[in-house]
């Protein structure tokens, strides 16, 4: 089997309970993965993201909330 990763934002507090609810009930073994919401502030590991090299390869650069 593969693992299993819940990513959730920390504020969707519903939506982490509901699918470790229902994954638990199924015997699912998971690991919960929290996510950064780009939409508000820039995470330090945005640092990293290579604009250039994305105009190169994709007609559009990532928004915050994709990386």
């Amino acid at each position: 089997m593969f693992p299993v990763f819940v990513i959730n934002l920390p504020s969707s507090e519903a939506r982490r309970d509901k699918v470790s609810k229902r994954l638990s009930a199924l015997g699912v073994p998971f690991e919960l993965f929290e996510a950064v919401d780009g939409r508000e502030k820039p995470h330090p590991l945005f640092d990293r993201y290579d604009s250039e090299r994305c105009k190169r390869h994709r007609r559009k650069c990532m928004s915050g909330g994709e990386l």
